[in-house]
């Protein structure tokens, strides 16, 4: 009976070593599978934020929108930009690269039906075989003007559909969203804040179905002053990724400083990490 008792405590330790070691496996792989989401999260949102505010930029060239808060976007420099009735078109070509060395090709394809600072206006971007950095973007993004007059800060939704970014390696993500933005405008555009709350879904990079959410209480900050110095991700505000049978992700962009340093917390365990390659 004791040599039984023995190796049932025997099988016991074995067992729950190896549950041990598995478990420490899985939580080092969540770990590394976590920042790996996070990553591709926010390069789809940079790039897809990135291409929307060159159509807004176009269009307060174009259309004269502003009152006079027009700046010159180094951007579209290379590009050549028409305009035909409600349509407007850049055309980055075969290859235009921006002061800041981001290469764009292809055409973003803008139209409108009216200027977008006035209520109820409706702009719709398109894609035709546009590339960011090699990274291909399809999709259509509808942004409707939800302010109820031109006095307050602009207000829009802003939904994505059929979104969808194709890696050079071939690898891909799909999203589809519903958000609202508040563009906190200033007198010069580069203090301009802009405040971003709602939902999205789609597949990551990995083939793992996901959903992202920022609550209205916590929105994700974009400061013009910071995409200024090549920071391209939020710099404040919370964001909740799930992901099917795996944990869920809490995105925490910091305080308002310019750095693209995040912290992200997986149940109970918090990491820093640093989004500085997403450009």
């Amino acid at each position: 009976m004791k040599r039984l008792n023995n190796l049932t405590l025997i099988f016991t330790m074995l067992a729950l070593g190896l549950w041990s070691c598995n478990n420490e496996e899985n939580l080092l792989n969540d770990d590394a599978s976590s920042e790996a989401t996070v990553v591709s999260e926010e390069q789809f949102d940079a790039d897809f934020d990135d291409a929307l505010d060159i159509a807004f930029s176009t269009m307060d060239a174009q259309l004269n929108t502003t009152g006079g808060r027009v700046a010159t976007d180094e951007r579209t420099q290379c590009a050549e930009v028409t305009k035909s009735n409600d349509t407007i078109v850049v055309n980055f070509g075969e290859g235009c690269e921006s002061p800041a060395g981001r290469l764009r090709e292809g055409k973003l394809i803008i139209k409108f039906s009216g200027k977008y600072l006035e209520p109820g206006a409706v702009i719709t971007l398109s894609f035709d075989n546009f590339y960011l950095n090699g990274k291909k973007l399809e999709g259509t993004r509808t942004v409707t003007n939800l302010s109820a007059s031109t006095d307050e800060y602009p207000k829009h939704n802003i939904n994505l559909e059929n979104g969808k970014i194709t890696w050079p390696d071939g690898t891909t993500m799909t999203r589809e969203t519903d958000r609202t933005r508040i563009w906190k405008r200033a007198a010069n555009p580069i203090n301009d804040i802009i405040e971003i709350f709602g939902s999205a879904s789609g597949i990551n990079k990995k083939g793992i179905s996901y959903s992202a959410t920022v609550a209205e209480s916590t929105p994700v900050i974009l400061k013009r002053s910071c995409i200024a110095s090549q920071v391209f991700v939020p710099v404040q505000g919370i964001k909740i990724i799930s992901r099917s049978e795996r944990a869920s992700v809490a995105i925490d962009y910091g305080d308002g400083t310019c750095d693209t340093k995040v912290v992200i917390t997986v149940g109970e365990r918090s990491k820093e990490i640093d989004l500085k390659d997403i450009k």
